[in-house]
């Protein structure tokens, strides 16, 4: 093996390592908002209650179901599809509702934030 080779192998070890370090540190200084677990929530849509099941770690949101609602299904489904993968994404209830369907995506919105208030840290 050549020498050449030998410090490509060795820079790639170590930039491997501290990418691992690093995230390992940023994850112990990242606060925990959560009490890992699975979290139920119930609110009110446009034709009745919504109530949603949101599982969390200690950081983040990682899903969202929803258990039983009322809703008509032309236009809740668009609200299903799109919201659950949202928060997800973004960490949070709090996002943009979905265009015609305002009603039913506050319903989903409020019932995931009662879920979530649930298993967050103060």
């Amino acid at each position: 093996m050549k020498i050449k080779d030998i410090i490509a192998i060795t820079l790639l070890l170590t930039s491997a390592i501290i990418g691992i370090l690093m995230i390992s540190v940023f994850r112990q200084q990242q606060e925990p908002l959560y009490f890992a677990g699975t979290y139920i929530g119930t609110a009110e849509g446009n034709h009745g209650p919504i109530t949603v099941s949101v599982t969390t770690d200690d950081y983040r949101i990682l899903d969202i179901n929803i258990v039983e609602e009322y809703e008509m299904p032309e236009v809740s489904v668009y609200v299903y599809d799109e919201m659950p993968e949202k928060m997800i994404k973004r960490n949070t209830w709090d996002v943009d509702v979905v265009t015609g369907a305002t009603y039913t995506s506050q319903g989903v919105i409020n019932a995931v934030q009662n879920a979530l208030d649930q298993g967050m840290r103060q």
